[in-house]
């Protein structure tokens, strides 16, 4: 026969307490699991400018650093670097692109408004694009 206290509800036993505590570090490790995985797929920079794909960066098969000048006006100047890209100088006023910083990882994304260009990085391989909502 199954003890009940007040009200009808059952008392919390040890077994309860050890599955809560499994349902909760299952869900950290649903959350950290994919970016690690995603790691050692190489990265890709995609660059777009007015709509339509300028260029596509391999970030791990670059060994020095250099810049890029967008066909934008006003113009607009990317740093490549080793496993990371970022917009370097801008012309417009808020700079809000060159605030952005440094994006590194899969699915990190920056955009220069005023120009129309953006920056996106992608896990090569797959098959979906990765996509940031705010």
């Amino acid at each position: 026969m199954e003890k009940r206290t007040r009200g009808g509800l059952r008392s919390v036993t040890p077994l309860d307490i050890i599955l809560a505590v499994l349902l909760i570090a299952g869900s950290f490790l649903a959350l950290l699991l994919p970016p690690a995985l995603q790691r050692d797929a190489p990265v890709t920079a995609v660059i777009t400018c007015g709509g339509e794909v300028w260029r596509e960066i391999n970030l791990d098969e670059v060994r020095e650093p250099y810049e890029l000048d967008l066909p934008t006006q006003p113009e607009v100047t990317v740093t490549v670097e080793p496993g990371s890209i970022r917009f370097s100088r801008a012309g417009c006023p808020d700079q809000l692109c060159v605030n952005a910083g440094v994006l590194d990882a899969p699915g990190d994304t920056a955009a220069c408004l005023p120009v129309g260009a953006v920056i996106s990085l992608r896990a090569q391989g797959r098959e979906t694009d990765d996509i940031l909502t705010y």
